[in-house]
């Protein structure tokens, strides 16, 4: 496999596993608005402190 091909292979897989875990935020918050789907996503990938610092308390919000 050539870089590039491994390259688009993680891009792919990167992709798939941000849908697949976007759908259990929505089933787990089905009102939840893209900013708080987005919020939720850097606190799984990086931690509630850096997600706060990135989105501050209206990413903490639940409408």
């Amino acid at each position: 496999m050539t870089p590039a091909q491994r390259v688009a292979l993680a891009s792919a897989m990167s992709a798939a596993i941000e849908t697949a875990v976007r759908g259990g935020l929505l089933a787990e918050e089905p009102d939840a608005n893209e900013s708080r789907i987005r919020y939720l996503l850097a606190q799984r990938r990086y931690g509630t402190e850096i997600a706060e610092a990135a989105f501050g308390a209206s990413g903490r919000w639940s409408p």
